[in-house]
């Protein structure tokens, strides 16, 4: 894999969508039909960037690309729904964090 990454969020979340859509297959319909837009709002990203510089200078190299990664990833997730829903359910209940409080 070629570093540094840089990936806008709608280029991850429709990767996400069609890996998805891959597995789950859903008549006549698709995960990219649920993705939608918001206004934007303070912190929020519009791209992710890695800086690898220190971690090659180390010698280190991805085994796999960001394809798969990824791809690993959301099986991952899938395979151990139960561990991240107890998260979800007792721990963190999405609400936006790193917000300032007034």
């Amino acid at each position: 894999m070629v570093l540094p990454i840089k990936k806008k969020n709608i280029e991850i979340a429709t990767l996400i969508c069609k890996i998805l859509d891959k597995i789950y297959q859903i008549k006549n319909k698709s995960f990219l039909d649920y993705i939608d837009f918001v206004y934007d709002r303070p912190g929020h990203d519009k791209r992710y960037a890695i800086n690898a510089t220190k971690i090659k200078q180390l010698g280190w190299k991805s085994s796999i690309n960001f394809k798969k990664g990824m791809l690993e990833t959301v099986k991952w997730y899938l395979k151990n729904e139960k561990w991240w829903r107890k998260i979800i359910k007792n721990k963190y209940t999405l609400e936006r964090l790193g917000k300032e409080k007034k």
